[in-house]
C-alpha cells in the first residue's frame, strides 16, 4: 500500500535483501521527522 502510494520504494538485491527509501522529499522528511531514517 505505501508503495502504491509513493510513500516508500524498495530495492531487493540478488539475496533477497530489501532496502527501503524514501520515495519523495515530503516521506523523506516526515521520515527524518519520526526518526525512523
Amino acid at each position: 500500500m505505501l508503495v502504491e502510494d509513493g510513500f516508500i520504494h524498495f530495492s531487493e538485491d540478488a539475496d533477497a535483501n530489501r532496502t527501503w527509501r524514501p520515495a519523495s522529499r515530503l516521506a523523506r522528511l516526515w521520515w527524518k521527522r519520526s526518526r525512523l531514517a
